[in-house]
């Protein structure tokens, strides 16, 4: 039965439930229950008869209303003949506000679990999966076995890696990642994976692995299909390629254009002058020299393009740069219009620097003649400064192109103009070939430049707005032994009558370059032995080694070309003095053979003072 009123009561049980000793001992126990937990009392009291024990949970209601979890405990004793029940009812709110925050935060993990894209197990620390979610469980069954053994809860994570994977080697490091995680020696690890799905297409996967709080072992993984992004960033870089082969296409456009447009000039000049020797003979000296002439602006076309790619012949020479800014910018006061004033202020500590004098020289008169242009017609100044500076480490002084300057000490040539200025299209194109904003002329101009300045290991600042006038920055690296005595310019002597003696194998595909080449030697003292290719001259070389002085060779040929015949040349006799004849300039032959092993380089086209001098410089260093 239900039982009867209260005989005693504590102040603890008046402060939870608010009312007063005397108001409590008028009252039962049914009282103070809530009315949903009336019902479970005779059930409660019944185990309490039989066991002399019951502990349950249920809900108080104070004073005012006020509901209590409690956890109640009773007790069955006799006490002087009667039946008296020992209630203790603690408050247990806390617990259940605990409870209930635990049991939503379950549910709302469940739910995030579920709800998640990727496919997301909980796996221990032998492998065995203890749950899965609704995207793992979906995957699965349409893309693995048909069997939930193999994937799904209770499953091992570590097998039947050949059907979930595909691939051994991306499954083993997986799995290393994991077993990492496991032990603690990675606080979490990351692998992008492919596979192929049920039509044979590929897939990418982003496998994630955590720990578990609280579980030692067990490990949250995690696999996020990313197809669709790996697609969208392929398709990206495709389209990226696709816009760059454009603009070669576009710059190739320009270069291709310029270099027809001035050489169709120059081979009408030579053909002109051809047909007018043939007409009339007696003019024949005047039309060799307008040939010759001709020649030689092709041969500095050739130069300009290969500077352009950074390819250029190189005459590696000690060069007093102050000396050659100074007397290039006497030149061009001279010969540019007086409206625009060329004001020079150098430094007088200006070190010399190694290169090329004549390359060098072109990147002042580039400079200075552009600024002048940019002043057009109207009255301005340009200013060319020298000096030295250093870039120190950790500084980020930056080029044109946002590349960083190497540290070092370089001297400085800006030039700087008042005239019309850039904006960012012209300064977006103005290293292109041929690329001009006059209305006339074309020519490789600051292409050029920027090849010779890269050729020397320098770099180029640009500054400029449109109506504020350009400011140019050229760094130039001083060498570690820098010297500020003059050792740039020097005239060449002229050539001497030098003539030479003994057999020179002369290796040359193109039939007209090799019989003007043969006759050159053949001028100069020298028997000549003729090859086409590389495999010939090996074999020509097998046959008479004891007679050839030295070897002269072009470098672009078929079936053996002159890189693979200088190397088997060398490995024969490494002693065997190599002349490299090249029109691709020395910096590529240098860069592929190394300029310690060639013992003289010549740039087509070349003329006989400049083959003989080569010819006397190798034979004196025998």
């Amino acid at each position: 039965g239900l039982p009867g009123k209260f005989i005693e009561v504590n102040e603890t049980a008046c402060e939870m439930l608010g009312y007063t000793c005397e108001e409590l001992l008028q009252m039962c126990p049914t009282d103070i229950d809530a009315p949903e937990t009336i019902a479970d009392v005779p059930v409660m009291m019944d185990r309490l008869v039989a066991d002399k024990f019951a502990k349950w949970e249920g809900v108080h209601v104070g004073k005012g209303g006020r509901r209590i979890p409690v956890e109640i405990t009773n007790h069955l004793f006799e006490l002087e003949g009667k039946s008296v029940i020992l209630s203790t009812a603690r408050d247990i709110t806390e617990r259940k506000l605990s409870e209930k925050m635990l049991a939503e935060q379950a549910d709302f993990n469940l739910r995030v679990f579920n709800s998640s894209e990727a496919n997301l197990a909980v796996v221990d620390k032998d492998g065995v999966i203890l749950g899965i979610n609704e995207s793992w469980s979906s995957f699965a069954r349409d893309n693995l076995a048909k069997d939930e053994s193999t994937w799904g809860v209770g499953a091992n994570y570590f097998v039947d890696y050949d059907e979930k994977w595909g691939d051994v080697e991306q499954a083993q490091a997986a799995f290393i990642g994991v077993r990492k995680v496991q032990s603690g020696e990675l606080p979490n690890f990351n692998l992008e994976y492919t596979c192929h799905g049920p039509e044979n297409e590929k897939r990418w996967f982003l496998l994630n692995v955590l720990p578990l709080i609280g579980k030692k072992g067990s490990v949250l993984v995690s696999h996020t299909n990313i197809t669709k992004r790996k697609i969208a960033e392929e398709e990206k870089l495709e389209l990226e390629r696709q816009l760059q082969h454009s603009q070669k296409l576009e710059s190739l456009g320009v270069l291709s254009g310029g270099i027809a447009h001035d050489f169709n000039n120059i081979l009408a000049i030579i053909m002109g002058n051809c047909s007018l020797a043939r007409l009339d003979p007696d003019t024949y000296e005047n039309n060799i020299a307008e040939i010759e002439k001709a020649s030689e602006r092709a041969a500095a076309l050739c130069r300009q393009m290969l500077a352009y790619a950074g390819k250029a012949q190189f005459v590696q020479a000690n060069v007093n740069f102050a000396a050659l800014v100074s007397d290039t910018v006497k030149m061009l006061k001279s010969t540019l219009p007086q409206n625009a004033e060329i004001k020079l202020d150098s430094a007088s500590d200006i070190p010399s620097i190694q290169g090329d004098a004549s390359q060098l020289s072109q990147i002042v008169m580039n400079l200075i003649i552009n600024a002048s242009e940019a002043i057009g017609k109207e009255q301005g100044d340009i200013r060319v400064a020298l000096v030295t500076t250093r870039f120190k480490e950790g500084l980020s002084e930056r080029d044109y192109s946002g590349k960083g300057i190497a540290t070092g000490r370089y001297i400085c040539l800006e030039v700087t103009d008042n005239g019309s200025g850039m904006d960012d299209e012209v300064r977006r194109r103005i290293f292109e070939p041929f690329y001009t904003t006059k209305f006339t002329g074309r020519g490789l101009g600051m292409s050029a430049v920027l090849g010779i300045i890269n050729s020397h290991k320098g770099a180029l600042q640009l500054f400029s707005q449109p109506g504020q006038g350009t400011t140019i920055k050229v760094y130039l690296p001083v060498p570690a032994s820098e010297t500020t005595e003059n050792g740039g310019q020097t005239t060449s002597a002229p050539v001497a009558p030098w003539q030479g003696s003994g057999t020179i194998l002369l290796v040359e595909d193109e039939e007209s370059i090799r019989d003007i080449s043969k006759n050159f030697l053949e001028l100069f003292g020298f028997s000549v032995l003729e090859a086409v290719n590389g495999k010939e001259a090996l074999e020509i070389y097998h046959k008479n080694a004891a007679d050839i002085t030295l070897v002269l060779t072009d470098m672009g040929m078929p079936v053996m070309d002159g890189y693979e015949l200088f190397s088997e040349l060398k490995r024969i006799n490494s002693e065997l003095p190599i002349i490299v004849s090249s029109g691709y300039g020395d910096a590529e032959v240098s860069a592929r053979i190394g300029s310690d092993n060639i013992a003289g380089i010549i740039s087509k086209p070349y003329n006989p003072s400049q083959l003989r001098e080569v010819l006397k410089r190798v034979m004196d260093d025998k």
